[in-house]
């Protein structure tokens, strides 16, 4: 989180919420406690931002972190222009970025070979064949755009980003660390926050991954998908603070600081009278 990110959090609980202290808690930091984890590699794939985090016997360095430029909004968009380019060609579609969203969450899925996939839809198969329902009374078919959406996570270039694809992001960062601290990385990458709710995500992970490392070591990668993963940095915080730690590191309001000040001169005021 960028410092101007920090103040505009602030500003909200301090001013508006009037929040008595704030603590700034690195999401990751709090995903590997809530697994009870020391060693992992963390993806998080949130709404605004994707983070990439290894540890090693629970330390981090700024050279094993990344941030991957492609999140939830973005899936989002890709699947918006998708279904306007392909669906709303010669007739009105009502279609928005709430909408997309929503699909996206209720119906979109990932595949190992999505060519192939395309190929047999072209040849009449319709496992991944949808009808959505749109506000204005009308429906959508859809079909290949369920597992389509995913596709810029590895292969950026789709939505225009000149990047690096997620696997070879994490294969990057596992190898920052020295070789034989790769066998304690490579079976604890962990996918967490609401974008990795993709069904069949971790499977096509786990499989790009291994194409980054040698034979001798894929059997050894494996990417977890836990229950409660969108929310597993709220847990991991909450189990920290229950062990007592996280008692440094406190951001004072300081107008909280000058209400108690005046509360209390006027209760001596008071007391006076």
């Amino acid at each position: 989180m960028s410092e101007l990110e920090k103040t505009k959090l602030k500003d909200l609980f301090f001013n508006l919420f009037e929040f008595p202290s704030v603590l700034f808690l690195s999401e990751s930091q709090a995903i590997i406690s809530a697994l009870q984890k020391t060693s992992a590699v963390i993806v998080n794939i949130g709404e605004e931002n994707t983070f990439i985090t290894t540890f090693l016997h629970g330390f981090s360095n700024i050279m094993a972190r990344d941030i991957f430029p492609i999140a939830g909004k973005d899936l989002t968009n890709y699947l918006l222009n998708l279904l306007l380019t392909e669906k709303g060609s010669g007739k009105a579609v009502y279609i928005d970025n709430i909408i997309a969203k929503e699909i996206k969450e209720k119906l979109s899925l990932c595949v190992l070979d999505t060519e192939g996939e395309i190929r047999r839809i072209k040849d009449g198969f319709t496992k991944y064949n949808s009808r959505v329902d749109l506000p204005d009374g009308s429906s959508l078919e859809i079909s290949s755009e369920r597992f389509q959406i995913v596709e810029p996570l590895f292969n950026p270039l789709i939505i225009h980003l000149d990047y690096i694809g997620l696997p070879e992001a994490v294969a990057r960062l596992i190898k920052t660390w020295d070789r034989e601290d790769w066998i304690e990385l490579l079976p604890n990458i962990i996918l967490a926050g609401g974008g990795s709710l993709i069904p069949g995500l971790e499977k096509r992970l786990q499989f790009e991954i291994s194409k980054h490392f040698s034979d001798k070591l894929k059997d050894q990668i494996k990417v977890l998908a836990v229950s409660g993963r969108e929310n597993m940095g709220w847990v991991g915080a909450s189990i920290l603070w229950a062990q007592g730690k996280l008692s440094k590191g406190w951001e004072q309001n300081p107008n909280v600081s000058e209400k108690e000040s005046n509360l209390e001169n006027n209760n001596q005021s008071q007391s006076k009278d």
